[in-house]
């Protein structure tokens, strides 16, 4: 019989830790400029406000 984890229905793997005994991290968000933004019915259309976050999805990867 597989070992399990009390309250989790996946198997245990080796080396696996549960997500709640792991250290939390940090993250860093810069400020976003209040610049260069588009009118609210063209943001509405773009998903944004903000000209420099409207990153449309091309199929790509960035630069290629």
């Amino acid at each position: 019989m597989e070992k399990r984890s009390p309250g989790i229905s996946c198997p245990v793997r080796p080396g696996y830790q549960p997500v709640d005994s792991l250290p939390l991290s940090m993250a860093y968000v810069p400020w976003q400029e209040w610049g260069d933004l588009y009118k609210p019915e063209e943001g509405l259309k773009q998903g944004t406000v903000f000209m420099q976050l409207n990153k449309p999805f091309t199929g790509r990867r960035w630069g290629k």
